[in-house]
């Protein structure tokens, strides 16, 4: 797994411009994951518009303040929060 961490994942930015289904993106704040990474696939997936003008995008994103990856998987009260809002 260490020497898997170490090779970069590329699924292409044209590969995930295709996906029409909705997705929830949802990150600690300080969870390793690099932000601008981050906000370029939720770019890709709709996001970052001004939604008072188009509308709202079929994909979220949420940050989550104070959270490492593994705490973040912890706050189940925080995640099913974000899940039952974007399932509705």
């Amino acid at each position: 797994m260490i020497a898997f961490a170490g090779v970069p994942f590329d699924l292409g930015d044209a590969n995930i411009a295709k996906i029409t289904a909705p997705v929830l993106l949802i990150s600690g704040d300080n969870d390793g994951l690099d932000k601008i990474e981050l906000i370029k696939t939720y770019k890709l997936l709709g996001g970052t518009v001004c939604a008072d003008f188009v509308g709202m995008p079929k994909s979220q994103l949420a940050i989550v303040p104070s959270q490492s990856h593994v705490s973040l998987m912890m706050q189940t009260t925080t995640i099913l929060t974000c899940l039952n809002g974007f399932l509705k």
